[in-house]
């Protein structure tokens, strides 16, 4: 069986314009941002310190 191609976090009016939400997919966690009405999905974890990106 397929893997999906996305996995639901939340609705899109939860997530404020600039304001970062940490949330947990598939045992990960991933911060959600919205800028200019896009949301985007990163790891949080810093690919340099490998420190969480959400404070």
């Amino acid at each position: 069986m397929l893997e999906p191609s996305w996995i639901f976090a939340l609705n899109a009016d939860e997530l404020k314009e600039n304001a970062p939400k940490l949330v947990e997919l598939n045992d990960k966690p991933v911060l959600l941002i919205k800028k200019e009405g896009q949301i985007y999905a990163l790891s949080n974890k810093c690919k340099h310190m490998g420190c969480p990106l959400s404070a």
